[in-house]
């Protein structure tokens, strides 16, 4: 296809540089001075190379879709729910690209987009580092509870009760959304587990060693026997996906970042 597509070009651009009728059987027709440009050094070369240079550009953009390597800094809960769609999805139009995820929390995440480390990656927003981003959604910050505790059956979790429950935190290094969260609303909290895997917390929380605060993304299809309510002072983290800059990212990562919209 792409032989056919640049044999398609080619025979256009011999078509538009040298009209029907102007040579025959591989004489040229006789350019006039005009159609002549000339190089820094002063040497001539017809106006039409300029479009094949464009057509080559063109050439290597296919290239540069139809194989190669995407690296995607991302978090659990989009790595786990929103990535094998989105891969899926990309892999049935380009199947010869490959993929390397790079796990990590949010500020790392940035990090490695603006060192290079990853081309492209998802993000909470505000972002702390000059990046392009694409804002996805809001996801929801839910309460955790043990389907044994006594507001299993509640409408919403009631924010204030929050601190009078041993409390399990979902956080890492400066990655403090849902502690800064309590902190804004004036509810104190004794931790009395601090960890940045979700389903550790998870776990705990359906052993009866207390509640938490998690996003919704990483709470669909769990294996744990929890209840998750909706908290009565809505919260949520803005998810976005973030390049260090759209105008220089590869033809494979543009072209991606048009399946996005496949996450669920």
């Amino acid at each position: 296809l792409c032989v056919i597509v640049i044999i398609g070009k080619i025979a256009d651009l011999r078509r538009s540089t040298y009209p029907m009728g102007a040579f025959a059987f591989g004489t040229e027709p006789r350019r006039h001075p005009s159609d002549f440009r000339r190089d820094g050094a002063g040497a001539a070369y017809p106006g039409g190379l300029r479009r094949v240079s464009a057509l080559q550009m063109e050439v290597d953009e296919v290239k540069g879709i139809r194989s190669g390597k995407i690296r995607i800094g991302t978090f659990s809960s989009v790595a786990t729910h929103w990535l094998p769609n989105i891969i899926k999805a990309f892999q049935k139009d380009y199947p010869r690209i490959d993929y390397e995820l790079l796990l990590g929390d949010y500020r790392e995440i940035e990090q490695w987009i603006g060192e290079g480390r990853v081309d492209c990656g998802f993000l909470r927003l505000p972002v702390q580092t000059p990046l392009d981003t694409v804002f996805l959604e809001e996801d929801p910050l839910l309460a955790i509870l043990p389907e044994s505790h006594p507001l299993a059956g509640c409408g919403q979790f009631p924010l204030k009760d929050i601190g009078k429950e041993p409390f399990l935190l979902l956080e890492k290094g400066a990655n403090t959304e849902i502690s800064d969260f309590l902190e804004r609303m004036g509810v104190g909290v004794k931790a009395y587990f601090t960890t940045w895997d979700d389903y550790a917390i998870m776990s705990m929380v359906e052993g009866g060693l207390g509640i938490s605060i998690l996003p919704r993304l990483i709470l669909q299809r769990n294996p744990y026997r929890i209840v998750t309510k909706e908290l009565d002072v809505p919260a949520a983290r803005a998810i976005a996906f973030g390049v260090k800059n759209r105008k220089t990212v590869s033809p494979a990562v543009k072209k991606f970042m048009e399946y996005l919209d496949f996450r669920s």
